[in-house]
Order: C-alpha cells, then structure tokens, then sequence
C-alpha cells in the first residue's frame, strides 16, 4: 500500500513539474504600454497550457513561456502582458508583442 502511495505521489509531482518542451525566452522582455510607445506593433501573442485549477500558476508559467517563444518568432522584442486566464480545461496568457529600437 505504501508502494502504492509513493507512486501516486510522485506521478502527482511529476504533472506539476513545468513541460521540458517549452524552453525559456530571454530575447523577449516585458513592457508596458508607456515603454512600448515608439515601438512598432507586430501582433497579439496567446500562449495556452493544459494545466488548471489547483495547478493554475504552473499552466500560467508554461503558457507565458509558449507565448514568448511565439513572439520571438514574429520578431518581437517586447511583450506588454494582459491578465492571464485560467478556466475549466485550460490556462491562457495573452500579450502584445511590439519590436523596439
């Protein structure tokens, strides 16, 4: 039975642990709107995750994550961040990526 415990407790901590395939950004800062103001708009960036109520702040860590890899991508160098959102099923992050001189 306690084998049993263990493992259940390990696979628990195993979810919770941030996804391996989502690497971290560093070309990608945070602004805010008065920073980005003679920057040039690229686009709206979403990030999601799977992860959910209880794990609702590692789903907003790997949905951050995800969206500032999707915004080094379209060329960006700053992201102004929205409110994340966690609902039934998912976590989501949003933000507008702006590229500065």
């Amino acid at each position: 039975m306690r084998y049993f415990a263990l493992l259940a407790a390990l696979t628990l901590a195993g979810c919770a642990a941030p996804s391996s395939h989502v690497a971290s950004s560093s070309s990608v800062k945070p602004a805010t709107d008065d920073q980005v103001r003679a920057c040039t708009y690229l686009d709206d960036i979403v990030g999601t995750s799977a992860w959910y109520g209880a794990f609702a702040s590692q789903g907003s860590e790997n949905a951050r994550q995800e969206a500032l890899i999707r915004a080094e991508k379209v060329g960006a160098t700053h992201i102004v961040w929205a409110s994340p959102t966690a609902l039934y099923g998912s976590t989501s992050v949003s933000g507008k990526a702006y590229r500065c001189p």
